[in-house]
């Protein structure tokens, strides 16, 4: 193997396997970042909907009149308008009411069982009641991202879902640019490496072209390299030998002739 290809050999996975891992470690940590972003973003929201029901319920509880079934229907209507109003971009929310087994909100995706199961599964487990839970679901053939928490003085159970193809679409985004990137790199990277490996191995090809010249019997033969380092002194060294060869072929021959002649 000549010594070009295995300067290739060695350089090219040091540098390309550094780039390799750094770009699974960007994508890696896009990727849970980007998760982690849209788990916060939908738990500031669920605050935002529990801490808005607390207030509509604190004031039927301090009002304490003699119709309070009254008043706390009005304010659950309220509620409820104040949550449907917020739109969300890249997500759905809904209110499964217990009482009337009524889900409130558009685009439902789940049967009424899954609300159903998703209300006993909350209740039924204690210290949930207080915190949003984020879990994953599979409906119409779809992965969905899920995010509830109860309301316990209501009896609700508010949902926000979105398909997890929204959470992932900026993380496939980042990896197709990284991909690009990497393969910009290889290229960038193969390219510069031919060129050096071509300018430091071609002192060598021009000396072992040399050799086979003197091989075939031509010491007349001079190499020229364009370094200063060890390779032009090496080739000045060779060129000494051969003019050194080529004095002693002549002394040689000189030597010969006259020995014909005395013969």
């Amino acid at each position: 193997m000549r010594i070009k290809q295995k300067l290739q050999l060695i350089t090219i996975p040091m540098i390309l396997i550094p780039v390799i891992i750094t770009a699974y470690i960007f994508v890696v940590n896009t990727s849970t970042s980007t998760r982690l972003l849209h788990s916060e973003n939908m738990k500031r929201n669920l605050e935002i909907i529990m801490n808005q029901l607390e207030q509509e319920n604190s004031v039927v509880e301090r009002l304490g009149a003699d119709n309070t079934q009254f008043y706390r229907q009005n304010a659950q209507s309220h509620a409820r308008r104040f949550v449907l109003d917020l739109k969300l971009a890249d997500g759905t929310i809904q209110i499964y009411e217990k009482v009337t087994r009524k889900v409130v909100g558009s685009d439902a995706v789940f049967s009424p069982d899954f609300y159903e199961d998703l209300y006993s599964s909350v209740v039924s487990e204690s210290g949930l009641s207080t915190y949003a839970v984020e879990t994953t679901k599979r409906a119409q053939n779809e992965n969905y991202a899920v995010y509830y928490q109860y309301f316990e003085p209501w009896d609700w159970l508010v949902i926000i879902y979105m398909k997890e193809e929204v959470i992932y679409r900026p993380i496939n985004k980042s990896i197709n640019q990284m991909l690009l990137i990497v393969i910009a790199l290889v290229l960038v990277i193969g390219v510069l490496l031919y060129y050096i490996t071509s300018k430091l191995t071609k002192p060598v090809d021009v000396l072992m072209d040399g050799v086979k010249t003197i091989g075939d019997g031509n010491y007349l033969k001079k190499v020229h390299v364009d370094t200063n380092d060890e390779f032009k002194e090496l080739a000045s060294a060779f060129n000494d030998m051969t003019d050194k060869i080529q004095d002693s072929f002549d002394s040689m021959n000189q030597m010969t002739d006259e020995l014909r002649v005395m013969n």
